[in-house]
């Protein structure tokens, strides 16, 4: 039989030794293995405690000879299948955080669980999937790889072949779902066993559930769709989630960005804080405390602790990101214990690109339309600056950011630009100097005012604009209005005569509060708004010169020309 190309579907099989000569055995010793071996000695069987307690979880794990052949059949199947976008569990590139992004900023979130996933399955339903598109093997085929895939009637847990088939097993249950959430305008995703269904409507659905006295009672529609989909709803784990409350989706927190659970964060700094003054062994009891159902095969030595560690530092990282201060102050706390341990690093960037952090969303997007205005000209061609927004906002999150990167070595020059409106933040992130180098290739650089002000004004990001562009007003007669044009007493508008008002004083420079006293409408474009129609070059905001941020590029390029030295070479 010759070598079969996963890139073009299925393999074609017409007789079960076809089906050997692709697993790499003779068909004999593959028969004897899953059909004359007694069934009681295919299979290894031990129970794991659920990570909440309550009943164990039976694992049917096969001997070696079957699981390697197992092995085999899921890596071929996994070739073969082409997941839809909605399903992330047991699928290469998606993961629990992929799963939860979907599900975002929701006013709902519904999460269903099915029972007895993979025992759900039983020995009957896998070869009509083998004899069933996209395979349509004969029945002796479909036969035999059901019997090497199935144990005691059923998708055993522990089997390396269950998450592949159970994949394609749910691929009409995926579908009617999919079909359901969009008529109800909903997102919906699968992982395993875990079905969430998210949407920004102010009611939720009732045809996909209802919620009363704290109990969730999926809807009618969903519950036949599943049930004739040959699975089950455990109604102990149905739960719907409105914004106000902690929205979860595989363990991760949706309600504003994917996030781990602060829970996880404090838990885990306390474990490196035992670690480091009370010692490992310590720290290892500390978690044994905090883990008492470790769910590992027994006979099987346990993972050591500092593997443990190290893995959930890197989970933090992953979800959060390799640049966020959570993550590199963690990691920086597990370096100061573990010699061994190396914190992750962030894909890398094409050479030249330097890594910007603002204090603001709003920053980024001018500094991103700033840099095509110069490239267009021929100009800072060898600054490519690469904005990655943060996940909190304001100056103080922004030196924690300049703090945590310097600890670290950086595979790309870090640029924390700051606003020039707080001394003490001044003082602390610059030395009062207009940049300061961090180590480590990270830099905080202030903005620098634009010639036409004057010297030592403070300024923000809006402010390197000239004043003719504040002053436009956009399609809903808005604009933007500089906290110098109200009397600090009052609040009243100085040119206009008291027309517009603040209501109170703001240390701000930029006031996205402003009034029409007499009617209260607002006439104040917000920061957000105003950058957004700067970089799409919405009018009257297109055709701009940026010939005020010429000083502050200049400033980036420097500080990023003295420190490039210091960017950490290789992977």
């Amino acid at each position: 039989m010759k070598p079969h190309d996963s890139s073009t579907g299925p393999a074609s099989l017409l007789t079960t030794d076809q089906v050997a000569q692709l697993l790499g055995v003779p068909l004999r010793e593959l028969t004897w293995w899953i059909w004359a071996l007694n069934e009681s000695k295919r299979y290894d069987r031990f129970e794991i405690a659920r990570r909440r307690g309550g009943e164990t979880r039976e694992i049917d794990a096969p001997i070696k000879p079957i699981k390697d052949l197992q092995r085999r059949l899921a890596g071929l199947l996994a070739s073969w299948y082409r997941p839809r976008v909605q399903v992330h569990g047991f699928v290469a590139g998606r993961s629990p955080g992929t799963n939860a992004t979907p599900h975002r900023r929701q006013q709902w979130v519904l999460r269903l669980d099915l029972e007895d996933f993979f025992p759900s399955i039983n020995f009957g339903r896998v070869p009509g999937l083998f004899m069933g598109f996209p395979f349509e093997y004969p029945p002796s085929v479909a036969t035999l790889l059901a019997q090497l895939c199935c144990h005691q009637n059923r998708l055993p847990q522990g089997a390396p072949t269950s998450p592949i088939i159970s994949n394609y097993i749910c691929r009409g249950m995926d579908v009617d779902l999919a079909r359901l959430a969009r008529d109800e305008r909903c997102h919906y995703t699968r992982y395993a066993d875990d079905l969430c269904i998210s949407t920004d409507r102010t009611v939720f659905p009732s045809a996909l559930a209802t919620a009363a006295g704290g109990v969730t009672e999926a809807g009618g529609v969903v519950t036949a769709i599943v049930e004739s989909n040959g699975f089950k709803l455990n109604p102990l784990k149905s739960n719907l989630m409105r914004r106000t409350q902690r929205q979860r989706v595989t363990g991760l927190v949706v309600n504003e960005k994917v996030n781990v659970p602060r829970s996880y964060v404090r838990s885990l700094r306390s474990l490196l804080y035992i670690w480091s003054h009370h010692g490992e062994t310590d720290a290892s009891a500390a978690l044994a405390l905090t883990n008492p159902h470790p769910n590992w095969p027994p006979g099987k030595a346990e993972p050591e602790f500092r593997c443990v560690v190290r893995g959930r530092v890197d989970y933090v990282g992953s979800v959060k990101g390799w640049t966020d201060p959570v993550y590199l102050a963690l990691a920086g706390a597990l370096t100061k214990v573990d010699g061994d341990y190396r914190p992750k690093a962030p894909p890398p960037l094409p050479t030249g690109s330097v890594r910007l952090f603002t204090e603001g969303e709003s920053d980024g997007l001018h500094m991103a339309a700033a840099q095509r205005y110069f490239h267009a000209r021929g100009e800072f061609l060898g600054l490519d600056l690469v904005w990655e927004p943060l996940e909190k906002t304001g100056d103080k999150e922004l030196l924690k950011q300049c703090e945590a990167l310097s600890r670290s070595a950086q595979n790309a020059c870090c640029v924390c630009l700051f606003d020039r409106d707080d001394p003490a933040i001044h003082k602390k992130a610059l030395n009062m100097k207009e940049w300061k180098g961090w180590g480590n290739a990270v830099v905080a650089v202030g903005i620098l005012a634009p010639p036409v002000l004057p010297s030592g004004t403070d300024v923000c990001i809006e402010l390197l604009h000239p004043p003719e562009v504040l002053d436009r007003y956009d399609g809903d007669g808005r604009r933007v209005f500089r906290a110098d044009e109200f009397d600090r007493r009052t609040g009243h508008h100085i040119a206009t005569s008291g027309k517009y008002t603040v209501p109170h004083p703001a240390k701000t420079l930029i006031r996205e509060d402003v009034n029409e006293v007499g009617s209260g409408d607002s006439v104040a474009i917000s920061k957000m708004a105003f950058a957004q129609a700067v970089r799409d070059e919405t009018p009257p905001f297109d055709g701009l010169s940026f010939e005020g941020f010429r000083p502050t590029f200049e400033l980036i390029d420097e500080a990023v020309r003295a420190v490039a030295g210091e960017v950490r070479r290789g992977s």
